[in-house]
C-alpha cells in the first residue's frame, strides 16, 4: 500500500513564518510501515531547504525605523532593540544557517574553500530576512502605540559557523534522515 499526503502550511511564496520558514507545505510518503516527509516551500524548488546569511552583512539599528515615535514606551522600544542587539554591525566572519525542517536526525556540515571542516554550533536565533521584510516595517510606523503582531521570534533550528575571514567561501551541506542531501556553495562576502 502506498499513500502520499500533502499538508498545507502556508500559501504564498512571499509569506514567511516568524521563524523565517518560507510559506509552503509538507509532503508525506507513506508506504507500508515506512514514513518519509519533506517540506516544500511554495514557489521554490524542492531543494530549497535552508537559507544562509553572511552576518558580516546583516545588521539592524534604530536608523531602520525612522518613523517609530520617540515617545513609544520602553517596552515597545525594547521589543525592537532585541533585533539590534542580536545583529549589530560587525566583522566577526560568522555565518548563520536557518534549516526550517530541522530535527535531531538531520546533520549539517560546513567546509571552507581549503577543505577544512568548520565547527557548527546549534543556536537560538532570529531569522534576519523575516526581521528585514516584516518586523522592521511593522515597527517603522508613526502611529505605533503597541508592540506589533507577527514579529520575528527566536527559534532553535539555526546554526552558526565562523569562517577564517570575510572572503572565505563555504560549502554548506544539510542531510535529513531519509538520505536527502542539499548543498550551497556560499560565495562570500554574500549580500543580504
Amino acid at each position: 500500500m502506498w499513500l502520499m499526503v500533502v499538508v498545507w502550511i502556508s500559501y504564498s511564496r512571499r509569506s514567511s513564518q516568524p521563524d523565517g520558514t518560507p510559506g509552503g507545505y509538507s509532503i508525506w510518503d507513506i508506504s507500508d510501515n515506512n514514513i518519509k516527509y519533506l517540506y516544500k516551500a511554495t514557489g521554490y524548488d524542492i531543494d530549497y531547504q535552508f537559507r544562509s546569511y553572511d552576518l558580516n552583512n546583516v545588521h539592524f539599528s534604530l536608523a531602520d525605523v525612522p518613523n517609530m515615535p520617540t515617545t513609544v514606551s520602553a517596552t515597545i522600544k525594547n521589543s525592537y532593540m532585541k533585533y539590534v542587539d542580536a545583529y549589530p554591525e560587525n566583522s566577526d566572519n560568522e555565518v548563520l544557517i536557518n534549516i526550517w525542517n530541522w530535527n535531531p536526525r538531520w546533520s549539517v556540515t560546513v567546509t571552507d574553500e581549503s577543505g577544512n571542516n568548520l565547527n557548527v554550533s546549534k543556536v537560538w536565533a532570529y531569522d534576519p530576512l523575516h526581521i528585514k521584510a516584516l518586523t522592521v516595517k511593522r515597527f517603522n510606523s508613526s502611529t505605533l502605540t503597541s508592540t506589533p503582531n507577527f514579529i520575528t521570534e527566536k527559534f532553535t533550528h539555526f546554526f552558526k559557523v565562523k569562517a577564517k575571514d570575510a572572503d572565505t567561501d563555504l560549502v554548506i551541506t544539510v542531510k535529513d534522515e531519509f538520505g536527502h542531501s542539499w548543498s550551497e556553495n556560499m560565495q562570500r562576502p554574500k549580500a543580504f
